[in-house]
This record gives structure tokens, C-alpha cells and sequence, in this order.
């Protein structure tokens, strides 16, 4: 036996002899009539003194010593069985197996009563660490005393729907049981394998866990992988897919799924469709099932009832959602409106004025670009104009690399220092608003969320800035759409799954909601709004960790969020349960100890029995005399035996202590005059297990135990010594504020910044704050290096770059092209002071390049700061090079080759025919290809993947392309920056159309007839011809009709009407057309005159050849168009050979108004110059990205083709006079470049044979192939103090993975010895994450590797290296929550100085459970009683009344 309290064994020894003391001194009263005869007596006897006699046979001298000493020993708490500092870190798996009912209840009852009946009763030894472990490990208790406590903690968990994140519970486990604590994981079948292998990944061995399992044995039909296509080309046609995992059933049993349909503003779903589907060997089967649905709604898929787990039975996906619509209040610039066409799924509209509160609903986000009075009741970006009531400052000038990005969902792929702003107004930060872009210390865009939507202010006008031409303004305006106008979780890719974050859908923003779980209970913790004073722009605002951070859902099935104007359906599916491995089967414990009984409580209640028989036995014995003398003893011991009750049962006792608990989280303990107060608790900040790996970001994994640690009485603080700009992840920002919420806890920060004592100890000079890199770069390609330095203003600053080492790769095998330019070894910025310092580096080979960056004084001696940097280099830009034949483009394919460049050729009708094959390539470049050379779908194909993918696009001009090449009225002329229509004054001409009106000319073109198609088609060619020139209209199917004689072309209604009364009908007869054409024309005196004929199919015989000669001999030449597969070619060019004109064929008539565009641009103007010229720059000179290059100028040139630019275009160089020669624009997420001359034929072959021809082609596809996307899987490494973390982009495929599905991260050491490893964890929409303890300082090189994942497309792995100590800043900044907005979400506060902090010395008046005091007390009286009773305290001081009768003393027994 042991004692928790064994001081209190001393009160053995003095209460006991006290006790025996007292009988052997007490006086026994007799009460006689008469004193005479006892005077007698002793006058005649005078007997000696007697001896007294000890009662050592009293039965209550042995009640009393029982209950003295039964009470001594409750007060030292014994033990029976081994006590010391036992400790134990319980698992306790959360997760959606947990939820099955072959266990009744449930397997996460049965496993809540385990933990209760092993660790949390009340003869439980020691102390427990309980971690819940659902899809985020959260710490409940750490070191929590055994006790009611504890089986309150246990009683509020709750199972979730998402998988267990093991990683990070054994993260947890580590570091909580550093000191000795033993391990205990309570689980099922499918949690015990995988709980294991993620506590060895950290270093506890299996043979030290104890294992609890529930389960009896799974049965189990889960639905998963649910996807809604189309099928086929009618709107109602749809297929709804997926996939059945089963547990328990045998290959060959058949389940029935169930689909239903719900109309969109419907509240049931309806059966619409079934299939049977038969279990495989692997318990799996699959389905497709055929829907005609009638409208947008929601489709459920469902599969049998009456299984153990009903939360993976159904999922709930959308099957079309509402476009986005955005409304444009003022003038819109062009890049905005391209970019917003880009996102997709989106509709703009220009509106005059700000909608009314009543109309605003209609939008998802307004965009104004003028002043305007009103503020717009939905997300709102001002655009370079300041919002109502808004004071501004003084227009300022930023440089180029003189603007700073906050981090910021908005800001995740934006690059400020790439673009300057010539003139910018800066505004104050308004309430709850975070900064975007900042020029020193003015602020110059910033985004909050209000009640009333989303507020993001730019202040600037794009006119004023350059940063529409970069990659980065299209991501913003994607990004901004998403972030302004979120979906709701149906029309997310996706969907919500059940334990990852899903995101607030827009009607959340007006507050005011709730939100219900699928039973209809209403969720708790739920975020709300905060009032804010005297703002104009919004009455109540969001904070950011609380809104930003959305619901974690627990559960699978349908929320709803009820709002003031109706409610939202928010599905959450949950990845389904197969196959239960077969350690499962009831309840047992491996390897874990029984807890040791405390019995104090029944010692307790055995002394208030005995106190009970004491007091009963000392009444009876009082029967027969005056027992009032009794009253004040005996109540005393009824106060001592109510005292031990009130001990026994929990009574609390009001008592003086600390007014709250603090505790102090930090890597230092708190000041001395804090540490030493009680209620002060410390934290150590770095909460990570000896192997590194940390149970997520470092400090919130000590935030969070400090959470779980006991509060006692009074609220519960938790000061963080810091930086109030320091950050935290927002998804656990967001954990820790619901966290927070639920315990009443409140954050609060301590400035380190500003603290007098740690701002005199700071060194007095230059640091690099953080150092940028793009998340990849291309091999060959040029990037930039920006340095955030932080620097004295007094002095001048030198920042050099050095090559340390390049690391070859060939990835997967394959080989890198051979060429390429080498690596930048090493470069310097001089003059550098406080701000960003840009260094431009040259990219080699695939690989990794590690630099290392010193910060140097100018004048000075050695580097007063040091950092290094990774680049990780991936493949060259992958190249489709796309020429009718193997002669074109063959010089230009082979000097792109010798550069380094993959370029892979294709002819225009071999080139890819799906988007998602296209998108394999970096950039396509036409080389000198005609539009009717390529498919209709395939330009339409090429339009999106520019436009959607951000593909890069370089059209090469030639005798074959942009007007000569029919792109006017084609996608090619849309994404193009230069138009085929010259806008020279064009020459006056004569036109006639000669139309085929047969019936086979009724067929239909995508809903339209072939006649339709022709009729629009003439009338845009007419519309390109020059405003003096004249038209006809002749159509002709047996016989010829004049529609419209040679009528001027602005005439527009009357060619119109005309040719609203052609209709298809009858026959196929050029001639007569023929006939009529040359009557017209030889009534023209213009000097050009000309006669297209098209036809679709065979033609009745006629004189051709004397109508062609006649019309050969006025002058008049001829063009014949055949389209569709029913046109004869071979009579067509015998036609066209008889007049010496040209033909034109093609199978789509989709192609009919370019070639008719052609026709009419051709003669409208010449648009082929030939002759040699010198090209000149334009007024910014080489630009940026060919300076290498170009070497300053540009070869001569003998021809290109004449265009003009377009208004948003930038030309970067010009041919003769102004016609555009080269030029670029961003279109949509992607960039086109257009160079009007050709690159290997008769214009350009003396260029060709120069040094520079190849190195600037390079440079500019290089450039053109920049995309803002990143590689699937792609690594992005950061620093965090001590810790690495990475995140991981996973490619959109992948994401459906459960938390125990994704990729195992193992980090290396530079000997190649393991120094830790986990699994990846979701950390947001599309990222996962992971983050490692680093101990050493000394720089060296740590390999990060992506284990092997088939399942999510992930064969070989991927793996990094990198430079220890990594610059903080390479690691994406975006969607963290800074300290200070943490403190405000749960209302703490930042103090500048530690000695700002309330201290906790003062003390208050609380009712606080003490079973000590309680025991004490009843101890103190009853050894008071016993000393009234046996006369140790006088009777009158007692309150007992003295009867004047005679007394004598006696040594015979008495009670």
C-alpha cells in the first residue's frame, strides 16, 4: 500500500494518545440525594486515594480510535497496489467505423465505457492524456486526475463520419509521453493496424501499446466515388456512376443501389432509377445508372438499409448548379472582363448603377470602378475608385518591386514585385479587414467579410498598373470570384466530406442563421458576427478565424443552414467502409495494467459508520441520567459525521484561491512574479516528439495542450509571448477558436516586438525576413528572387546570391533534352535597404539548385546574415509544334530542341482532340497554319485551353495565316492579340455572293439550317468590305434569282431583308448563278470586282467554260466554296482551273463565315507585304523576357502578313510603320503571343542562320508557356522557427482520398538516416500537409519524400531536397490567421509588454470541491466532542448548564 497524502499520517501519533489520554483523565458524575453519609464515611474511613482503573474494555474507546484513525488514513489517500507518478496517454479512435452498431449501443459507447472502467473510475491510479481521434487527433485531457472530471470529458466526445487521423494522434502520443507515460489506444479492426504503424513511425513500439478492441463484426454496404455526367447531347440526359465497397458479404451477392432525384426548391427525393450490381472478390462493385432528369436538383444514391453503419448508405450530389453572376457598376477594363470569362460558369452583366438592396441578391459579386453613393448589399471589389464615405490619402508612385503581399487567400499566386503602379491611393484599414498589398507602410488593398457579403478594395486603376499582362491577374480575379462567391457544398467539386473543412456557402454571410445536423439538432459553436460603430460601408463584420475556417461536420447526410429568407441544403458524404481486417472481435486488452484501488472514500464511510455507533452507543447509556448535559458532545459528532458525508459525496466548500488560471505557452517559462503565483501554469512551445515529428504547427500543438489543461476554478487565459503577426495555419485557427469557444477560453498575446526588454537585447542590424520563389520554375527558364529585408535606414546593404550545388534529375526516366542554357552561379543587388530586393536567376537543367543568399554591408567585412534557398527545377515547358507539313516549322523545331525545349509535332487534324490531352502540353505553336486547315472543334478546343487551362499560345505568321489564313470570324481570330481586319482605307469593289438554295442546304448546323449559316456568313463578309464598295446576292438551286442587285454596302437592313426571304428548295445548278453573276458585273465600272460561289453538293452541267472565260475577260475573278461531304471536289477545281481562281473545301460548314471573311478581307485590302525591312522596338524597348536574348535588335526581315492590334494587346516590336510584327496579351489564365512573319521560311531565312535565333525562340516560348498552375503533387517547403512544414498540392483526382488514404511524407538527414516520417494530413481545399521538428541548427541538406500512392495516380513518388536552415518565406503564406486575429475571435487582447499581463495574485471567494477540508473538519470535531465529553474542556465553555447537586468522583466506567 502506498499514500497519495502520507503527511497527513502524522496526525496517527497525535490524535490517538489524545484519545487515550482523554478516558484515562476523565471524571464519572454521580448524582445523589445526600451528602451526609458519604461526609461520614470519609470522616471515619479516610480511606487512601483509589488507583484508577483504564477502560480498556469500553466498546467506545475502541469506536473512537477506529474512526480517528479510519479518518487519518482517508485524508493520506492510500493506494493499494503500486501508485508513483503513473501515467498514461489513452487513443481513443473517433472515426466512422466507431459509429457501426454490431456493438450495442454502438462501438464508441462500448469504447467510452472501456476507458471509463480502466483509467476513469474512482479507484483509477494516476493521471491520463485523452486523445480523441477522429479525422483531426485533438487533445481532450493532459494529465487530467482520474475522477469525475474525466468521465465528464469522456461523456461530451462524440463520433465523427471521417476517417482517424493516426498521424497525428501518434504525433500527440509522443509528446505526451516523452516523460514515461505509457501508451493505450482503444479501437476496432480497422483503426488497430493502422494506429500502430503511426505510433512506431514515431518511435513507441508496438509491444509497449495497449490495445483495447471493440467490434463484434461488421456488416456493411458503403456507397462512394458518386459522380453526375451527361450522356449524350440532350440537356436531360444524364448517367450517375460510382462505386459499392461491402463488409460481410461473399463475391456473387447482388446489391440493389437506388438513385432519386430532388427538383431544384423540392424538399423529397424521388426513386428514378436502380441497378443490381454484384459483389466481386474484393467485396466491390460498381455502377452506372441511365437518369433523364428534367432540371437542376440533386440526385441521391443510396444503397441497402438495415446494415451496421448507416452513415456511408447514401451521398447527395448536385446536378447543375446556378452560374455566378457578377455586375460591372462603370467602365470595365478589358483584362478584367477576359479574366472573368475565364473562370467559367460565370455571368457578367454591365449595369449603370449599384442595385438596389432588393436586386443585389440577384448578384454573387458586384465589381465598381466609379464613385458612386452607394454601398452594394453583396460582395463587393472597388475598383481604383475609393468607397462611399472612405477617407483617402495622397496618390502615391510604386515601383516595380515596391509592393509587399500579406498573406491572404487572395494573395496565395499573387507576385507583387512583378508589377509597379503609377498611381495608387491608400486607404486605413477598416474594422475586421486584413491587407493585401502594401507599399511600405500604406495600405493599399485590403478584404474583410461583412453581413452583407465580401468587401475587397483595390486601390488602383488597372489602366494605372502593368499587372494585367502578368500570370498572376487572372489567378486574382479566379480566386477572388471563389472566395467572394463561394458555392455551397453540393456544387463543389467533391463535395463536403465529412471531418475536412468545408467553407461557408454565401448566404451565411447576413448572419443571424443556424445551422442542423442531418437529425435536425442544431450544431453548437457555430460563429457569429461582430457589431462595429461608425463604419459606412458595413454594420457587422466577421473575423477571419472564425468564418474563414468554415465547419468541420462530424457526421454524413444533409445540413441545413436556416436562414432568415429560407434554408440552404449543405450535403456531407464520407468515404465508405469495406472490408474489416480480421483482428477485430470483442472487447480485450492487450498489455494493459489494472489500476490500482484508492479507497479513501470507503474508509470514509466506514468511519462516519463508526462515528454513527459511538454517538448511538453514548446516548444509550445516558437513559438513566440527564441527558442534556449530553447535547453539545453529541452534536458535535453530528457535525463530524455530516462532514465526512459532505466528503464523500462531492460537497464543495467556499474558499479563497486564484481568480483564474493562467497558462503561460511559450518556449520560455513567464516572468518570475508570474511563475511564482498559483494558477499559473506553463506550456513548454515546442510540443513535438523526439523523432520530429510534430503533431502538426508547432504552436498550435502547445495551444491545444494548453486547452486540455485542468482549469480549476475561475476562467481559464492563455498567454501567448510572440508576434501579433505571427500565424497559424487557418484550418487549425479555426479548430482551436471552436476550441476555445466551447471552454470559455480567451487568447491573449504578448508583443516580443515591443517588449523595452527584448527590443534591447535585439541586434542592431540587417536580417532577411523571407525570401520568395515560385512554386516551381521550367528547366531553362528565368524566375525571380525577391529577399524581404529588414535593414537600418542609415546603412547600405550588398545582397549576393551563390550557386552552392545543382542536382541532375531524370524523373520517372526520362531523358532531358540535351542544350539548354546553365544556371545562374551567382549574382548580387547592390544599394539594398529595407524593403524587397529583386535578383533575376537563370534556371538549368530538371533538378535542384541550392543557393546561398548573404546579406553584406557595403564596405563591410563578412556577411551579418545568412540564409539558404532550394529551387526545385522541373521539366522544360512541353511543346506541341503544329504545321501542316513536315517542312514547316522543322528549322524552328530544331533550334527550340537544341535549347532544351521538348517540342513534339502534330499536323492541324492530329493535334490532340480533347482538352485533357491538350493540356499535357505547356504551349502549341502554330506555325503558318490556315483556320480551314483545322477542325471548327478543334480551334474552339484550342480557345479553351488557353482560356481555362492557361496554356500559352504563339501563332507564326506566313502566307498561310491570320488574314490570308482565313482567321477572321474563328476562335483563332478571337484568342489571337491582332485582328486579320486592317483598318487602312480600303479600296472600292464589286461583290457578288452566288448562294446554293437546294434542299439539301434544310440540313442542320447545331440547330441552325445550312441556309441560315450561309446567310450569316455573306452578311459578315459584306460587313469587312469597304464602305464605298457595292454587293449582290444571287441564289440559285435549278434556276438562278437576283435577292439584292450590287447595292452599297452600308446598306446593311436591305441585304437583310433580302436574304430573309431565301429558303432551301430544289435542285443544284451553278451555271444560271454563273449567268446572273456576270450580268451584274459587267454592268460595274469598279476596278475590282469579284464573284464567290458556294455550293454544298453536285452540280447539273452547264457551258462553264464560256461563262468563266466571258467572266476571265471583264476582269472579274472567281472563288469557288464547296462544304459538306456531298460537295465534288473534282468538278469544283475543274471550276476553279476554268477561271483561274481559287477553291476552298471543307467539311464543317462551321468553317463557311471564315472563308467568306477571307474573301472579303483579301479584297477589302492586301494583307501580305513583301519587301525587306528593319523592325523596330516598341517605346519600352527589348522587353523583359527576351533581353537575353535579343541582344538588343532584331534581324531584317523581307515579308510578313499586316494586321492590327488589338486594343488590350501589347506590341512588343513593329514590321513597316505601325503594323504590329510582334505583340502579346493575357487571355483568360493564359498567354498568346502573335508574330506576324514567319520564323524558318523564304521571309525569315537570314535571321535564321544568326546565334540569337535559337535563344530567342527558347525565350519566348518560355515565357509563353508560364502557367499559374502548379504540377500535380508538387512540394512547396517552408521554415517556422524549428519546424519544416510542407504542403502538397494534390492533383483534383485524388481529392476524394480519406486523411488515411493520402501519401506517407519521410524525412532523410544529409547520412541518409531516417529522421522521421507521417502521413499527410488535409490541411484545406486541394492541400495537404505536414510539418517536422528540426533540433539541429548546423545547415546541412534533409530530402523530403512523397511515399508511392497507385491508388491516387501517384506511381513513383516524389521526393525534394533542400537547405537547412530554409528561408522562412518560401513556403506559401496564404490562409494563416495571425495571432492578433486570434486574440480578438476569442476575446483576449495583445499587450505590448509582458508587464502589461494582469497578474493572477488576486484571489477570490469560490466554491471549489475539497474532500481534505471536509475530512479535516470532521476529525477536529470529533476529538473537540470527545474533549467535552471526557472534561479537557470545561463544561460552562462548552455551553453545558451545571446543576448545583452533590457530586463525588469516581473511577467506575462511564460512557
Amino acid at each position: 500500500m502506498t499514500f497519495i497524502q502520507p503527511a497527513w499520517l502524522w496526525l496517527l501519533p497525535v490524535a490517538l494518545p489524545l484519545v487515550l489520554m482523554l478516558h484515562a483523565r476523565r471524571r464519572r458524575d454521580v448524582v445523589v440525594p445526600s451528602l451526609v453519609v458519604w461526609r461520614r464515611v470519609r470522616t471515619e474511613s479516610a480511606p487512601a486515594p483509589s488507583r484508577r482503573s483504564f477502560p480498556w474494555r469500553d466498546p467506545l474507546l475502541w469506536l473512537q480510535l477506529l474512526a480517528i484513525a479510519l479518518l487519518t488514513l482517508a485524508l493520506a489517500r492510500p493506494v493499494l497496489g503500486e501508485f508513483g507518478d503513473a501515467r498514461w496517454v489513452v487513443l481513443l479512435d473517433a472515426s466512422l467505423s466507431m459509429s457501426a452498431t454490431d456493438v450495442a449501443p454502438s462501438r464508441f459507447d462500448e469504447a467510452r465505457r472501456e476507458v471509463e472502467r480502466r483509467w476513469g473510475g474512482r479507484g483509477a491510479n494516476g493521471t491520463v492524456s485523452l486523445v480523441s481521434v477522429g479525422p483531426s487527433a485533438r487533445l481532450v485531457t493532459a494529465d487530467w486526475s482520474s475522477g469525475p472530471g474525466l468521465r465528464r470529458a469522456l461523456a461530451e466526445l462524440q463520433v465523427s463520419a471521417g476517417p482517424a487521423d493516426w498521424s497525428g494522434a501518434a504525433a500527440r502520443a509522443a509528446s505526451l509521453a516523452a516523460d514515461g507515460a505509457r501508451v493505450a489506444v482503444v479501437t476496432d479492426g480497422f483503426g488497430r493496424g493502422q494506429a500502430l504503424e503511426a505510433l512506431a513511425a514515431v518511435g513507441i513500439a508496438a509491444e509497449d501499446v495497449a490495445v483495447v478492441s471493440v467490434g463484434a463484426g461488421l456488416v456493411n454496404v458503403g456507397v462512394g466515388g458518386v459522380k453526375v455526367e451527361p450522356r449524350g447531347s440532350r440537356p436531360d440526359q444524364w448517367t450517375v456512376s460510382g462505386r459499392l465497397v461491402t463488409s460481410g458479404f461473399e463475391r456473387g451477392d447482388v446489391v440493389r443501389v437506388v438513385a432519386a432525384y430532388r427538383p431544384q426548391g423540392t424538399a423529397t427525393f424521388l426513386p428514378w432509377g436502380a441497378e443490381e450490381v454484384a459483389v466481386d472478390a474484393d467485396g466491390a462493385g460498381e455502377f452506372a445508372i441511365p437518369l433523364d432528369l428534367p432540371g437542376p436538383g440533386e440526385v441521391q444514391v443510396r444503397g441497402p438499409e438495415g446494415d451496421h453503419l448507416p452513415a456511408d448508405d447514401a451521398v447527395v450530389v448536385s446536378l447543375r448548379g446556378e452560374p455566378v453572376r457578377v455586375a460591372v457598376v462603370g467602365e470595365a477594363h478589358p483584362a478584367l472582363l477576359r479574366a472573368l470569362a475565364a473562370v467559367g460558369d460565370l455571368e457578367a452583366y454591365a449595369v449603370a448603377a449599384v442595385p438596389a438592396p432588393a436586386e443585389a441578391a440577384a448578384f454573387d459579386l458586384v465589381v465598381v470602378t466609379s464613385e458612386t453613393p452607394d454601398v452594394p448589399a453583396t460582395s463587393t471589389l472597388w475598383l481604383g475608385t475609393v468607397p462611399p464615405g472612405m477617407r483617402a490619402g495622397d496618390p502615391i508612385t510604386v515601383e516595380q518591386g515596391g509592393l509587399v503581399a500579406a498573406p491572404h487567400p487572395l494573395t496565395a499566386d499573387l507576385d507583387p514585385t512583378a508589377f509597379g503602379v503609377a498611381s495608387a491611393v491608400p486607404s486605413r484599414l477598416p474594422a475586421g479587414s486584413s491587407p493585401l498589398l502594401l507599399a511600405g507602410d500604406d495600405v493599399l488593398a485590403w478584404a474583410r467579410t461583412t453581413t452583407t457579403g465580401r468587401q475587397v478594395l483595390l486601390g488602383f486603376d488597372l489602366e494605372d498598373s502593368d499587372w494585367t499582362s502578368q500570370v498572376s491577374f487572372p489567378a486574382f480575379v479566379s480566386a477572388l470570384v471563389a472566395w467572394a462567391a463561394p458555392r455551397t457544398w453540393s456544387h463543389v467539386p467533391g463535395g463536403c466530406r465529412a471531418g475536412e473543412a468545408c467553407g461557408w456557402p454565401r448566404e451565411a454571410f447576413a448572419g443571424g442563421w443556424r445551422l442542423l445536423d442531418p437529425d435536425g439538432s442544431v450544431v453548437p459553436g457555430t460563429p457569429t458576427p461582430v457589431a462595429v460603430e461608425g463604419d459606412s460601408l458595413a454594420t457587422a463584420v466577421w473575423t477571419g478565424a472564425s468564418f474563414d475556417a468554415g465547419f468541420v461536420p462530424d457526421r454524413a447526410g444533409v445540413y441545413m443552414l436556416e436562414t432568415a429568407t429560407g434554408s440552404v441544403t449543405l450535403p456531407v458524404v464520407t468515404s465508405p467502409l469495406g472490408g474489416e481486417p480480421a483482428d477485430a472481435g470483442p472487447a480485450r486488452a492487450v498489455g494493459a495494467a489494472a489500476s490500482a484501488p484508492r479507497p479513501w472514500r470507503w474508509l470514509a464511510l466506514l468511519a462516519a459508520t463508526g462515528l454513527g455507533v459511538e454517538a448511538a452507543t453514548a446516548l444509550a447509556r445516558q437513559r438513566r441520567v440527564v441527558r442534556r448535559r449530553w447535547r453539545v458532545p453529541l452534536a458535535l459528532t453530528g457535525l463530524a459525521l455530516v462532514a465526512v458525508v459532505a466528503a464523500v459525496a462531492g460537497v464543495p466548500l467556499p474558499s479563497y484561491g486564484p481568480a483564474g488560471t493562467m497558462v503561460w505557452v511559450g518556449r520560455d517559462g513567464p516572468p518570475a512574479d508570474v511563475a511564482h503565483g498559483r494558477g499559473v501554469n506553463w506550456v513548454r512551445r515546442r510540443a513535438a516528439s523526439p523523432q520530429g515529428a510534430g503533431g502538426g504547427h508547432d504552436l498550435a500543438s502547445a495551444l491545444e495542450r494548453a486547452l486540455a489543461t485542468p482549469r480549476g476554478y475561475g476562467d481559464l487565459r492563455v498567454v501567448v509571448p510572440g508576434q501579433p503577426r505571427d500565424a497559424l495555419p487557418v484550418q487549425e485557427a479555426g479548430r482551436l477558436v471552436v476550441a476555445a469557444a466551447a471552454r470559455g477560453v480567451r487568447f491573449d498575446v504578448v508583443d516580443e516586438a515591443g517588449d523595452p526588454e527584448a527590443a534591447a537585447t535585439a541586434p542592431d542590424s540587417a536580417t532577411v525576413e523571407a525570401v520568395a520563389l515560385p512554386d516551381r520554375v521550367r528547366a531553362g527558364s528565368r524566375f525571380a528572387l525577391r529577399a524581404e529585408v529588414a535593414a537600418p535606414p542609415d546603412a547600405a546593404w550588398r545582397l549576393a546570391v551563390s550557386l552552392v550545388s545543382a542536382r541532375a534529375d531524370s524523373a520517372g526516366g526520362e531523358a532531358e533534352p540535351p542544350g539548354g542554357p546553365e544556371p545562374t552561379a551567382s549574382a548580387e543587388a547592390s544599394g539594398v535597404g529595407p524593403g524587397v530586393a529583386v535578383l533575376e536567376l537563370q534556371a538549368g537543367g530538371r533538378g535542384e539548385l541550392a543557393y546561398r543568399l548573404e546579406l553584406l554591408q557595403e564596405g563591410g567585412d563578412g556577411a551579418v546574415d545568412v540564409t539558404s534557398v532550394t529551387v526545385h527545377v522541373g521539366p522544360p515547358p512541353a511543346v506541341m509544334l503544329v504545321a501542316t507539313d513536315d517542312q514547316r516549322g522543322a528549322v524552328l523545331a530544331s533550334a527550340l530542341e537544341t535549347q532544351g525545349l521538348s517540342v513534339e509535332r502534330a499536323t492541324p487534324f492530329g493535334m490532340p482532340g480533347t482538352l485533357e490531352r491538350l493540356s499535357d502540353y505547356d504551349a502549341v505553336l502554330l506555325v503558318d497554319v490556315a483556320a480551314s486547315e483545322m477542325f471548327p472543334e478543334y480551334q474552339a478546343l484550342l480557345e479553351r485551353y488557353v482560356r481555362e487551362l492557361g496554356g500559352g499560345l504563339a501563332i507564326v505568321g506566313g502566307t498561310s495565316a491570320f488574314g490570308p489564313g482565313g482567321y477572321y470570324a474563328t476562335p483563332l481570330e478571337e484568342v489571337s492579340p491582332v485582328s486579320s481586319r486592317i483598318t487602312d482605307e480600303a479600296p472600292e469593289v464589286a461583290m457578288a455572293f452566288v448562294l446554293d438554295r437546294s434542299g439539301s442546304m434544310g440540313g442542320l448546323v447545331e440547330g441552325a439550317t445550312r441556309m441560315d449559316v450561309a446567310k450569316l456568313a455573306a452578311l459578315e463578309a459584306i460587313g469587312l468590305l469597304g464602305e464605298g464598295s457595292l454587293a449582290a446576292v444571287i441564289v440559285f438551286d435549278t434556276e438562278a434569282r437576283v435577292v439584292l442587285p450590287l447595292t452599297p454596302v452600308a446598306d446593311e437592313d436591305a441585304f437583310r431583308a433580302a436574304l430573309a426571304t431565301v429558303n432551301p428548295a430544289g435542285g443544284t445548278a451553278i451555271y444560271p448563278g454563273l449567268v446572273a453573276a456576270g450580268e451584274l458585273m459587267s454592268a460595274s465600272d469598279s476596278a475590282t470586282r469579284h464573284v464567290v460561289v458556294l455550293t454544298d453538293g453536285l452540280s447539273q452541267e452547264g457551258d462553264f467554260a464560256g461563262v468563266l472565260r466571258a467572266l476571265t475577260d471583264m476582269g472579274v475573278t472567281t472563288t469557288f466554296v464547296g462544304v459538306g461531304d456531298a460537295a465534288d471536289r473534282r468538278q469544283l477545281t475543274t471550276l476553279a482551273s476554268l477561271s483561274g481562281g481559287t477553291l476552298h473545301m471543307a467539311l464543317d460548314f462551321r468553317a463557311l463565315p471564315s472563308l467568306l471573311a477571307q474573301e472579303a478581307l483579301m479584297l477589302a485590302a492586301t494583307p501580305i507585304e513583301e519587301g525587306t525591312f528593319a523592325p523596330r522596338w516598341s517605346a519600352g524597348g527589348v522587353p523583359g523576357f527576351l533581353t537575353d536574348a535579343a541582344d538588343g535588335h532584331l534581324p531584317e526581315l523581307t515579308g510578313y502578313v499586316r494586321t492590327t492590334s488589338k486594343d488590350e494587346a501589347t506590341v512588343h516590336a513593329y514590321a513597316d510603320g505601325d503594323d504590329p510584327l510582334l505583340a502579346s496579351w493575357r487571355y483568360g489564365l493564359g498567354r498568346v503571343v502573335a508574330f506576324t512573319s514567319d520564323a524558318d521560311g523564304r521571309w525569315s531565312q537570314a535571321w535564321t542562320r544568326l546565334d540569337g535565333f535559337a535563344r530567342t525562340w527558347a525565350q519566348l516560348v518560355r515565357w509563353v508557356a508560364e502557367r499559374p498552375v502548379r504540377d500535380p503533387w508538387s512540394l512547396r517547403l517552408g521554415r517556422r522557427g524549428d519546424a519544416l512544414d510542407l504542403v502538397v498540392d494534390v492533383p483534383i483526382e485524388a481529392r476524394s482520398a480519406s486523411a488515411t488514404g493520402l501519401p506517407v511524407v519521410t524525412l532523410v538527414g544529409e547520412g541518409g538516416a531516417v529522421l522521421a516520417r507521417r502521413r499527410l494530413e488535409w490541411a484545406g481545399p486541394g492541400r495537404a500537409a505536414a510539418s517536422f521538428e528540426v533540433d539541429s541548427a548546423d545547415p546541412g541538406e534533409l530530402t523530403v519524400a512523397l511515399s508511392p500512392a497507385p491508388k491516387l495516380g501517384l506511381t513513383d513518388g516524389v521526393a525534394r531536397t533542400v537547405a537547412w536552415p530554409v528561408s522562412p518565406g518560401i513556403a506559401s503564406r496564404s490562409d494563416v490567421v495571425p495571432l492578433a486575429i486570434l486574440a480578438e475571435a476569442t476575446g483576449g487582447a495583445v499587450y505590448r509588454s509582458a508587464a502589461e499581463v494582469p497578474r493572477e495574485g488576486r484571489r477570490t471567494l469560490a466554491w471549489r470541491l475539497l474532500p481534505e477540508a471536509w475530512l479535516l473538519v470532521a476529525l477536529l470535531v470529533f476529538l473537540t466532542s470527545l474533549a467535552v465529553r471526557y472534561g479537557a474542556v470545561p463544561r460552562r465553555l462548552a455551553g453545558v448548564k451545571v446543576r448545583p447537586a452533590a457530586r463525588t468522583r469516581t473511577t467506575s466506567p462511564g460512557p
